[in-house]
């Protein structure tokens, strides 16, 4: 099983009071993940867009911040994956086009650095047993061809409620160096 690690930080550029949520698993920021298994798909559609190869990789990593906490209806139940309001399966599926209902649980777990979260999210299925938290699936809504990301990821389901009910507070995000 991985060790997820629920943190919550100011965003760059934002007041202070405008707070995102983030995550590691097993210490490797969720979007570190995300990066190495997107890279191919991103060097394939913007190889002409960025200029050195630095950039290119700089743009992979910080392709998403976390989810605005203060949007989140209740965010212990979002990350247990029953995501309400403008994050709900319902809202999520009319978004993205979905042709069919999204399976139980689809719950978005990152957002855009612009700001809306809308624009450019990371997607998972959070299903629950009585003993673990598994995360599965975790693609990018706006591009379904590049299939899942990464994942699964499963955690002991007590431990991942005390990480959601206790999360690690930063001040600025952790891979702020790399946003400036």
């Amino acid at each position: 099983m991985q060790r997820l690690e629920f943190l919550t930080y100011s965003a760059s550029g934002q007041a202070p009071a405008y707070v995102l949520c983030g995550f590691r698993v097993d210490g490797v920021d969720l979007r570190t993940y995300v990066t190495e298994a997107s890279r191919a798909h991103w060097h394939r559609e913007y190889e002409t867009d960025v200029p050195s190869r630095a950039e290119r990789e700089k743009s992979l990593l910080i392709q998403h911040r976390g989810l605005p906490l203060g949007q989140l209806e209740d965010p212990v139940r979002h990350f247990l994956g029953e995501p309400a309001g403008d994050f709900s399966r319902e809202a999520v599926a009319e978004l993205v086009g979905a042709p069919a209902p999204l399976p139980p649980g689809t719950t978005p777990l990152l957002s855009c650095p612009c700001g809306i979260w809308q624009c450019w999210h990371l997607l998972g299925v959070i299903t629950l047993t009585a003993r673990t938290v598994t995360w599965s699936g975790l693609h990018q809504g706006r591009r379904p061809e590049w299939g899942v990301l990464a994942g699964p990821f499963t955690f002991d389901r007590s431990s991942y409620e005390h990480a959601l009910a206790h999360p690690t507070r930063l001040t600025n995000d952790p891979l702020a160096p790399l946003d400036e």
